[in-house]
């Protein structure tokens, strides 16, 4: 993951995405993928979607559902939401004079402390850190 992030910018791409995009075709081959699908795609209309809303959502138990996402996937349910918060939050700050906080609670996070941990942990860096290094 931080690889890609330091090859993007290297070569001067603004745009860092966080999430491989699945194909969808695969994903039907089986009942698990066919549910990752699912949830990527209503996690790409609505990254606020708790895995409870998740799972009702597509007619299943939380549990059923957290099990056949991680098996499809490779990341829970909630590190796939906070990667995908990421990505949309590093799409809408402005590095130079943005609002860090409008743009993670604009890219779906509950919070600024949630934010922080979530963005220190997947990019083992603070926010401020990896903006001045952008």
């Amino acid at each position: 993951l931080l690889g890609n992030l330091l090859e993007l910018l290297r070569v001067g791409r603004s745009s860092v995405a966080l999430t491989e995009p699945i194909d969808v075709g695969a994903a039907e081959r089986s009942q698990a993928g066919a549910l990752a699908a699912k949830v990527v795609a209503l996690l790409e209309q609505d990254a606020a979607l708790s895995r409870a809303q998740l799972a009702r959502l597509v007619g299943v138990g939380k549990s059923s559902l957290s099990r056949a996402f991680k098996a499809e996937m490779g990341l829970s349910v909630t590190q796939y939401r906070s990667r995908l918060r990421l990505e949309r939050f590093l799409t809408l700050v402005d590095p130079h004079a943005g609002n860090l906080l409008a743009a993670a609670l604009e890219a779906g996070f509950g919070s600024y402390a949630q934010f922080h941990r979530v963005f220190r942990a997947v990019l083992g860096k603070t926010p401020k850190e990896y903006l001045a290094e952008r």
